[in-house]
Order: structure tokens, then sequence, then C-alpha cells
């Protein structure tokens, strides 16, 4: 069903009639409005231009919208009481579509005349209905009729990324072009970076790429690249009228803009088959008239005029002029109906229709208001367009394989300043650089502190790769280190499989790739800090930049210059006023200041666009009066010379009590620790003892007070953990007040560049014992590590990992201070967290390193600390012991082997009874020493049994058969064996434990080949009340047994059965064993016998090609 509204015109064109006509299926309607005139009039116009311009930006309270909310709703009944016609032949077109359907409508609005579009038709609503039609139809196309007009009703299907894949690259992504021009007078902000990233949702199904050239070839280059498809262009820039021509421009940071004639334009993009034009205008304006300004409906119907006679068949764009944020939020509905799988005429449709759900913002206020941007949106054109044939998975960022694929190529980036971390500087300061590096050079990007260099540089090289423009990115910061041109080498050698022979072979492997090189904080300032930077390795290391930069990008920041060298530089640029207004709104949340309209612009006026200080110093407006804390912060402000950030920070120090202080310094000194796992440490947190640690532990209660250690420390701080003023709790808010600590994804941390200045000022902390800090870190270390071992937090446990090799210095404080017992919660907490990430070993490495460095406890005189050794002497046994160990862990097992001769048999066990067999043990059989191995087994087993410990019994029984069996004592082993299953009360342990028992013996006897003996525990167990679940692992056995017997027809058939399982479950773990036997048994019975036997009992053939295939994939 197509409804068409169709501006009449006479010759003269005096009168202007309307022809309303709905085709259906089975009838056409048509009538005629003569001499129709649009009921909108120029103040409503004039009060949308306000608000789409201006309303949500105000910050006044409360927010008056000047009725908009109520005039789109009733201008737009308005519009259709003046189509009615004169026998209201308007109410049967509504009729007749509320009978089949608003989803069934198409709407198409048709002209010649360039005014006829400055009516906002997509407010219509028809009579008596409650739907918008612009937001409800099937679609909504505006057109110009001419005797050249394209092609409309040829529909295109792209197909694009039809693998429908969101774990795989996309192979064929939407290709868009975002074009962003901006003069030297154009104030708008742009938003460029921010949708290029949220693209990356799509996991490859769309390549957003901005682009900021002034090259007119430069762009007819990039449209003809077969490689990467431009299907849609955005344009985001001013559009001029001149002399009746219209112009956009493509500006850069480096030249001065350029006119492209409109036409030229659009023609362009039809010859590399752009399916699709979005205009998103930064302004429309005269030339002719001093450049006065331009009402964008006339603009944007003038440009849509223009396109459809170059033949371009869709353009979409904006009624109105706006802000970049709120254009984005229309634009990015767009967008996503399209990659939904719709054609373009739907897709804005569906994107008005979401867009009426989204009816408030807070971008620019702390607090939301209603805003309606849905009547932004307009299409001209309305040929059938489809790029995906079916809708593609949006995933969380972090979670797209394309995402994951660039943080494979960024080195030595803080995550915390990439993606998705929230954006404080102007896209147009990256524009600049983007366009910058494209000429040889180092690129100095210069500005003063917490104008957001780190921030820009970190955004620059993540889109550098996100659009393969190099293959990998670098980070280097001068403030945390000074990277001397062979400390570069070394750490960039290992990404490239260099083992770093000599310079040459390195610089010929870098010669192959295109890389960024990103030096942060390269000033002169920065480097005295650091002995090393000598005049003459920082010369060095000039020259080495400038090697680099003959191939690869390669940008230094910095307050001042590093002289001599020679580089392009570039300033960033401050936040713009609306940028401004959005970063402080975002830090006044959620708390509103009394007089935010007057104090707020005032602040802003002083803080000159500079993000770090907006951030940081609008939200004491909450707190102070504004005039004070401008007089505050006035004199260093307005210092031109003075570093922002350091004197901000020295402000705050000031503010900060004493405790406070002297704790915030033993903190930093921690690596980026997060405050909640300190928090932790210091709270009252109920905790069961630990009887696994403690030797005869009684204290059966759990634990209620707060750790003694940290309480100790607060005490010499001067502060008390029993106070919620004084406690951990309160110094963290107080931090957070100050604006010394960020949120990361793991927890709450204190900002390096706060570490820095602490690193500039007299310590405080000489009088506090610092080994209560190791001790009430390395228990929240602990209780972290146990939490995530029952809830896991990747990204925690990725930092905790991360410095283990700080934890471990902390955890020795402990040993090296007798205090054993903490050392062993916290050693058995973090070797858990090691175990799950498969580096066990370094814990193995590290205690047996840290035994040589401690005395060798050989009695058990102090059983606690005896305790311990033993302990730590268990872990470091777990592994290879060499040479240079042996000798002090074999005496030390001498000892303890002739202490445990010693003890009684009617004793009770001693504390390091149970412990000191395990190490002895576990030594014995790293070394190959079985019969003294042998001889602890059986002192423990006599006291064990004595003791009526039984699965201590069944363990020292299991031992001494591994110890039998490695002597070759196989009688002795068969001996223990029939002990375990015959003279233990089963009745009083565990159910199934002798069944469970009995099929290990089993097991091991079929693997020493005494089958007869495994013979008769299988017979025993086909009896047992549990058969049903053994007899899959009792046929295995069975066949093992026939196979060893040579009885090859009937291991034949019991591996036929097995297989028929294993061939269908890739995780069965008898898979592999299977596959060997039955390939064995392939090359003894023979290709003729085996296939029969496998007929025989399967139905089918195992054919040999399939065993080896399994084989392969396993």
């Amino acid at each position: 069903m197509l409804l068409r509204l169709i501006d009449q015109v006479d010759a003269q064109h005096s009168t202007h009639a309307m022809t309303a006509c709905l085709q259906s299926s089975d009838q056409i309607i048509t009538f005629t409005i003569d001499d129709f005139s649009s009921p909108l009039t120029n103040n409503f116009y004039e009060t949308l231009a306000w608000y789409f311009k201006y309303y949500p930006h105000i910050i006044t309270e409360p927010a008056d919208d000047k009725g908009v909310s109520e005039k789109l709703i009733r201008n737009g009944q308005y519009l259709a009481d003046c189509l009615l016609g004169e026998d209201f032949e308007l109410m049967q077109f509504s009729n007749k579509i509320e009978e089949e359907g608003y989803s069934q409508l198409r709407v198409r609005i048709e002209s010649s005349r360039i005014e006829f579009f400055q009516t906002c038709w997509e407010l219509l609503i028809l009579p008596d209905s409650n739907y918008v039609l612009s937001a409800s139809s099937q679609e909504f196309v505006r057109r110009f009729n001419s005797d050249s007009q394209p092609d409309y009703d040829a529909g295109v299907e792209y197909k694009l990324n039809t693998s429908n894949s969101a774990d795989a690259l996309g192979t064929s992504p939407l290709g868009l072009l975002h074009i962003i021009s901006r003069g030297s007078d154009d104030e708008r902000p742009v938003n460029g970076f921010n949708p290029c990233i949220q693209s990356l949702c799509w996991a490859g199904a769309m390549n957003y790429e901005l682009w900021a050239r002034s090259d007119v070839g430069a762009l007819q280059q990039r449209l003809a690249n077969p490689a990467r498809t431009i299907h849609c262009i955005h344009y985001d820039g001013p559009v001029q009228f001149h002399d009746g021509m219209l112009y956009i421009y493509l500006c850069s940071q480096d030249s001065e803009s350029r006119p492209l004639a409109l036409d030229t334009f659009c023609k362009l993009l039809v010859q590399y088959k752009v399916a699709l034009l979005s205009i998103d205008a930064s302004g429309y304006w005269d030339k002719c008239n001093q450049n006065c300004g331009i009402d964008a409906r006339l603009g944007l119907a003038s440009v849509a005029q223009i396109a459809a006679k170059a033949g371009l068949t869709n353009l979409v764009g904006l009624n109105h002029l706006t802000d970049p944020w709120t254009a984005g939020d229309c634009f990015n509905a767009f967008y996503t109906q399209l990659l939904l799988g719709l054609d373009v005429s739907q897709a804005v449709v569906e994107a008005r229709k979401y867009l009426q759900t989204q009816l408030e913002t807070c971008r620019f206020r702390v607090d939301n208001i209603h805003f309606h941007c849905w009547p932004l949106l307009v299409h001209y054109g309305g040929q059938s367009v489809t790029f995906f044939q079916q809708p593609q998975q949006p995933v969380e960022l972090t979670q797209s394989p394309v995402y994951q694929d660039i943080r494979q190529h960024l080195f030595g980036f803080h995550p915390h300043y990439l993606p998705p971390g929230v954006n404080h500087t102007e896209d147009q300061s990256l524009l600049a650089l983007l366009v910058a590096v494209q000429t040889d050079g180092i690129h100095w990007l210069y500005g003063p502190s917490g104008s957001g260099k780190t921030h820009l540089v970190h955004q620059a090289g993540f889109y550098w790769v996100l659009q393969q423009q190099v293959n990998y990115a670098f980070y280097f910061d001068a403030a945390d280190s000074f990277y001397s041109c062979s400390d570069i080498q070394q750490m960039i050698a290992p990404i490239f499989n260099d083992n770093l022979k000599d310079t040459n072979t390195l610089n010929e492997t870098l010669n192959e790739h295109h890389c960024c090189f990103i030096f942060d904080n390269l000033d002169q300032s920065t480097l005295k800090q650091w002995p090393e930077a000598t005049p003459a390795a920082i010369t060095e290391l000039i020259r080495y930049l400038d090697q680099l930069a003959q191939q690869h990008n390669v940008v230094v920041t910095g307050y001042d210059s590093l002289a001599p060298i020679d580089v392009t530089p570039l300033h960033i640029q401050p936040l713009t006023d609306l940028s401004q207004q959005c970063l402080a709104v975002d830090s006044l949340r959620p708390r509103r200041p009394d007089n935010m309209e007057t104090d707020l612009p005032q602040l802003l006026n002083k803080l000159q666009g500079n993000p770090f200080l907006i951030q940081h110093i609008v939200p004491q407006l909450t707190a102070h009066n504004t005039v004070t804390l401008i007089e505050q912060i006035s004199p260093w402000l307005e210092d031109s010379e003075s570093d922002k950030v350091m004197q901000y920070y020295h402000w705050q120090w000031h503010c900060l009590p004493s405790p406070w202080q002297q704790l915030l310094m033993l903190v930093a000194d921690l690596p980026d620790i997060p405050l909640e796992m300190l928090i932790l440490s210091c709270g009252k947190i109920p905790e069961p003892p630990d009887n696994t640690l403690i030797p005869n532990n009684t204290d059966k209660r759990p634990r209620q007070d707060h750790f003694e250690p940290a309480v100790k420390l607060f005490s010499e701080l001067g502060a008390s953990l029993d106070d919620p003023h004084s406690d951990f709790t309160a110094a963290m808010k107080c931090w957070q007040r100050a604006g010394v600590l960020l949120q990361r994804p793991y927890g709450t941390i204190i900002d390096p560049r706060f570490r820095v200045f602490l690193s500039h000022y007299p310590t405080q902390t000489e009088t506090i014992d610092k080994l209560l800090l190791s001790q009430v870190l390395c228990e929240g270390i602990r209780r972290v590590a146990q939490h995530l071992r029952q809830q896991p937090n990747p990204l925690m446990s990725q930092y905790l990992l991360a410095n283990r090799g700080h934890w471990v210095k902390h955890f020795e404080k402990l040993w090296f201070a007798q205090h054993f017992i903490e050392f062993m919660r916290v050693k058995q907490a973090f070797d858990a967290l090691l175990h799950m990430a498969n580096l066990e070993h370094e814990s193995t490495a590290w205690s047996l390193d840290l035994l040589t460095r401690v005395p060798t406890i050989t009695t058990p005189s102090n059983p606690t600390s005896a305790f311990a050794w033993l302990r730590l002497a268990c872990d470091a046994v777990a592994g290879p012991v060499s040479e240079q160990y042996a000798l002090l862990l074999t005496h030390a097992a001498q000892e303890w082997h002739h202490w445990l001769t010693t003890l009684e048999i009617d004793d009770k066990p001693h504390p390091c009874f149970r412990v000191a067999v395990h190490w002895l043990h576990a030594l014995y059989q790293n070394q190959q020493q079985w019969l003294s191995c042998h001889q602890v087994n059986q002192i423990a087993y006599n006291h064990d049994r004595n003791q009526q410990h039984w699965l201590y019994v069944i363990e020292d029984l299991k031992r001494l058969v591994q110890c039998s069996i490695a002597l070759q004592e196989n009688e002795a082993a068969h001996r223990y064996e029939n002990i375990l299953l015959t003279e233990l009360p089963f009745k009083q342990l565990p159910t199934r434990l002798k069944t469970q028992l009995t099929l290990e013996v089993a097991s091991a006897r079929v693997a020493r080949n005494s089958l007869q003996e495994a013979q008769e525990l299988i017979t025993s167990l086909r009896c047992s009340d549990d058969i049903v679940t053994l007899t899959p692992v009792l046929d295995a056995l069975q066949a093992d047994i026939d196979y060893q017997q040579n009885h090859y027809p009937q291991a034949m058939k019991g591996y036929c059965r097995l297989w028929k399982h294993a061939a269908t479950n890739p995780h069965d773990p008898n898979r592999q064993h299977l596959q060997h036997r039955l390939m064995e048994l392939h090359k003894t019975l023979g290709k003729e016998r085996f296939t029969a036997l496998s007929e025989q009992t399967l139905g089918r053939a195992i054919q040999l090609s399939e065993l080896e295939s399994k084989s392969k994939s396993h």
C-alpha cells in the first residue's frame, strides 16, 4: 500500500495544489486539495531550531522546552487537518490504512520544489490516529520529481557479511567513510572517534573510517580501493551557497579548506557506487550574503535536489542543526537498523521509532530532561537498498573479535586510556594528528599538563591499528622510566620473534612492517628525574627516533620540546564549550550544586578547557563557595609556566589530614593496588578458623574482629578502625574528594600522576612500621584470592598475577618476621591462583629459592616454625630439584627421617608428623630413593593404623604399593593391595569407597600385567550393586586383559563397543587409548578380519582413515 502526497504547481507558479493518492492491491483513491499551504508557522520553526540547537544544553532548573513536546503532536495533527479534502477523503485513507495496518504502508512525499520540502512532513499524524506516520509506516520518503530522476525502482542487495557470525571477523563489512570538515572559524565540536569505536560492537560487520584530508585526489583514491569498499559517505561539515552553486568543504588541519562543488562530489560517489549519503551539516551558509546562515530545512532540501540530479538515490540528513552528539544518536540509530538487515527506507522509520522510546537525555545536565530528537531524521530518494541479507549480531565491545585483535597489536598502552574508557579530548586534535603522520618525521604533540595528550595518543594508536594503517603500536612513557635505544630494541624484539643478535637484524625485520612508536612525556622536565638520561643517551635516543620516523609513525608528547630534536609541532586543542559542559556535569553527578547556573560557567571560564582540571575541580562546587574556590586556584592557574596538574595536587595535599597523608604515601608504594583489597583486610569480616594450616588449632570460633596488624597500623597513624570517621573507608572517601584516585575495571587505584607528585615530596612515614603494611597487604591478597576461587573475576586475577613478583617480597617479609601462619595462609591462597593460570611451577621455583635463604629447621622444637618450613619444603619438591639444592634438602631429610623413627607408635601424632611424612615421600620420590620412601610410609602406616586414621591409612597403603613396584617387589605390592581391599572397616568409611578402591587396584594390576589377579577383581565387581555405572569401565579393563593375553577377537569386540561411544564424544578420556589399540588390531588381524569383527559388533565397518583422522583431530 502506497500513500503519495504530490505537490502540483501551475505554469505561473502562482498556486500550489496537492494531490493525495492511496494505492492498494484492490483500488486507487485520489483527491486534490487546491492551493495547499502548510499550517506550520515560521514561529514554530524558529522554536524548533532553538530546541534542537540549544535546549539540551540548558543547565537552568527547571528546564523549559517552550512547549515543543506538545507542539510536535499538535502541529502533526494540524498538518493532517489541512489535507482532509473537501469531502474528508483523508478519513477514508485513514480508515483503509488502519484496516490493513501501518506496517504495510509506504509513504512518499513528492515535489519538484525545494520550498515544498521545508515543511516538516515527518510530524504528520492521520485523523483519529495515535501514530506519527513517519515512525509507524513501512517507509517514509521524500522524493524530487524531475525529467532526469534516477531509477528508484531497481532494488539493490549487497548481501554483506552473510555468515552472521559474531565469533569471526566480518569478511565483507559495511564500509562507512566519515568525512569531517571544520574550518578555522567553525566552533562545532567533532564526534567521530566514539561512533567509530562503537561500530566494533558489530563484530566486524562494519568498517567505520574517519577522513579529514583536503585532497580531493586522495579521496578519489580511497573510494577506488576495492579491498575496503565504501558503501556510505557520512559528511560532517559546512555547506555553502555561492552564485547558485552549492559547495561542501574538505578541510584538514595542515592546509586551508578546499571547496568542492556538491554536484561534482555526488557524481564522484555515484561513479564509485556509493549507495548512501548521510548529511550532518555543521551549518548552511550564503557566501554572497556575508556568510549569513540559511535554514537547515532549505539547505538539506537543496543538497538532496542536487544529489538526485547526480543520480544518488538515497540521502539521509537532519532537518535542523544540532550538536554532534545528538546528531550521532540519530545516525547511530539509523546505522543500527541497517546492520539489522533492513533496507535504507525501513531503517530510517525504525530509527525514528527507536528514538521515540529514548526521550530522556542527561549528556549536558546533571539530571534528565525530556528531549525529542526523532523529527530530525529525513530521508530523500528511496531506492530500495539492503546491505545485509540477515541481521548482524551485536556483542559487548570488549568481546568483539575485532577489538580483541586490536588489543593484541598494542604494546605498553595503559588499558584505562583505551576504549571503552571515557573520551576526555577533542576529536579535532585527534584528526590533526591522524593527518599529520601521513608526512615523514617526528610529530610533537604539545600542550599544558592535564590537556589530554596521553589520552589522545592512546586513541591514535588504537585507531591506526583498527584501520590497519600500522601493524603494531608501541607506547613508552618517560614518566615511568627512561628508555634508551637498547631498552626499546630489547622490548620490541620478542614481538617479531627476534633474538636480537644484532640491531641490523631487528631493523631489517622492522622495515618489513609499518609500526607506530609513541613516546609520552618525553620532555626536559620529565627526563631530569632519571640519572641515566645523560646528554649522550638523549642524543642517541633522538638519533634513533629520527631513524624510526623514516619508516614508521613516531609521535612524541611533552610540555616542552626535547632539544635538539627536529619535530613537526601539533598543539592539543582545549575542550570546546560543549565538551567542557559534558565533562563537567558528568563529574558533578549525582549531586547538583545550588547555584549551578552561575557558578559552573564562571568556574569553567577559569579552567580554560583543561580536561584534568575540569574533572577534578568542578566537583568541588558541591562543597565550596565558588568565589573562595576561584581565589584558591587563580594564582597557579594564571601562572603560564606552572604545571597545572602538580599544582592541583599540591593544593589538595595540604587539605588532607596528616594520617591520610601518611597512609597515602605507604599505599602509593604498592603497584596500582585496588584499594578495595585493603578495605577487606581492614574490615570486620566474619571468617571461620583455618585448621589445615595451624597445628593443633583449637579455636573453633569465627573471627569477628579487625585484623590485628591493621589495628596497629592505624594506631601508629593516629587513627582507629573502630571509628567510622577514621577507618580505611573514611580515608578512601577523603582521597576520592581530593581527586587523587582513579576507577579501574578491577577496582579503585591511586592516580599514577599523583604517584609522580608523591615521588618528589618528602616522606612522612619514617616512624611507621612497614611490616604492618606488608601484613595488611598479604591479608588482602589472601581474602581476594579466596574470593576469586568462588567467583572468578578475570581482570582482578590478571592484576594479581601480573604483579606476583612484587607480592612475594611482602610474603617473604612475613616469613623473616616469623609470622609463619600469615605466610602459609597467603601462600596457600595465592598458589591456588597460580595453579588456575598454570603457573604453579613458579611457586615451586620460588619456594626452593626461599629455602636456601632461610635457616634449615630439622627439629620440631617450635611446632609452628617447623610446620611452616616443612610446608615450604613440600612445595619446593613439587618439581625437579637441581644439584645445587639437593645437598641442602638431603641433609634436612636425614634429620627428619631420623626424627620419625624416634616416635613411639602409641604416642598421639605430633603436629608436624603428617607434613613431615608428606615432604619426605615427595622428596624421596623426586630423587628415586624408593627404599627410604618405603621406610617413611611404613612408619606412617603403623602410626595411622594404630590411631585408626583410616583415610590416612588408605593413602599410606597406596604409597607403599607404589614403592614396592618401584623396588620390583610385586608380591609386596599385591599384599598391600589386599590389605587395602580386605582389612579396612568400610562400614565406617564413605559409601562406595571400597568399589572405587577395587577399580583402582584392578586398573593398576592390568597396567603391570598382573592379569589373573586383575581378572578376579573384575569378576567380583560384576556382582556389585553398582554394575550399571561400572560396566563401561569394566568392559575397558576386560578388553585390555584380552589384548594382553593375545585374545584379539574378544579384545576387538570390547574395543568396538567402547568406540561406539568414544567416536561421538571428543571428550571421552579413553578415546586416544582406544584409537591406538584399534589401529594396532588393524595391523595384527588384517583389514578383512578387522572389518568383519567391527561389522559384527557395531553393524558397520570401522575405517582406518576414520581412526587416523580422529587421532589427528585429537
